[in-house]
């Protein structure tokens, strides 16, 4: 098997981290959703119960923090890596950003 030019390197890695983008931005928007939900849910909720879901609650809105930080990074890092390339815009499988909403169940 020939070795890889560190062009292709790139383009491989550039279509990995594309590919990786788009499960975070799933796991972001699923992740979201389900705060709302909480937060609509412990305002229905007796004071004293709602108190037992703080600490998930806590834990979810952290996940979000990184998950953002993450996604900015992913931002730089594509953009360093991209000068004079294409953005790979979509997964091996056909999935991209832009057609997500297509699936079943939505």
């Amino acid at each position: 098997m020939p070795e890889m030019t560190p062009d292709e390197m790139i383009g491989g890695l550039l279509h990995d981290i594309a590919r990786a983008q788009c499960h975070l931005e799933d796991a972001d928007s699923d992740l979201s959703v389900i705060a709302a939900d909480l937060a609509k849910l412990t305002k229905a909720l007796d004071p004293s119960t709602a108190h037992l879901l703080g600490p998930f609650a806590r834990g979810l809105e952290n996940h979000l923090n990184e998950l953002q930080q993450f996604d900015e990074a992913i931002h730089v890092t594509l953009e360093t890596l991209t000068s004079g390339r294409a953005v790979p815009e979509r997964r091996g499988d056909g999935y991209s950003p832009k057609n997500r909403g297509l699936g079943l169940g939505e």
